[in-house]
């Protein structure tokens, strides 16, 4: 099993290229992405760990994410939404 600081840089550079990768247009665009993120963790964690120890993690998690400081505006780079070829 790879250290907590070490799975914290692989999650960071996950996410950064996912959310790259994704390319979001907006602020909610982003939300949409992470949520979607969040989902599948959470499914996942479920099959392999059961309820009781995913709800108590997410919940210590919303509410740890609770207590960061909220920004006060969001950047985001503006980019176009792909087209798609039919």
């Amino acid at each position: 099993m790879i250290t907590q600081e070490a799975a914290e840089t692989l999650c960071v550079e996950f996410v950064s290229k996912y959310l790259k990768d994704a390319t979001p247009c907006s602020a909610e665009d982003i939300a949409n992405l992470l949520m979607k993120l969040i989902s599948v963790a959470g499914v996942t964690m479920y099959r392999v760990a059961g309820p009781d120890v995913t709800l108590n993690r997410m919940i210590q998690t919303a509410a740890f994410c609770c207590r960061m400081p909220v920004p006060d505006e969001i950047v985001v780079e503006k980019r176009p939404k792909p087209q798609v070829k039919h």
